[in-house]
């Protein structure tokens, strides 16, 4: 049940600080704008291959 609850297979995320997790949502946020503006023709394929 845990990998449901994880949202997929992906390595776990287990932080220990405040400064961790901005950290994370800070560079996950990043790659969000970055696939939506300057990479959507790749992450668009990636999305919708067919």
């Amino acid at each position: 049940m845990e990998v449901a609850a994880s949202g997929g297979g992906g390595p776990q995320f287990d932080p220990r600080t405040v400064e961790a997790v901005f950290r994370d949502f800070k560079g996950r946020r990043a790659g969000l704008i970055k696939a939506l503006t300057s990479d959507v023709d790749e992450f668009y394929q990636q999305c919708d291959p067919g």
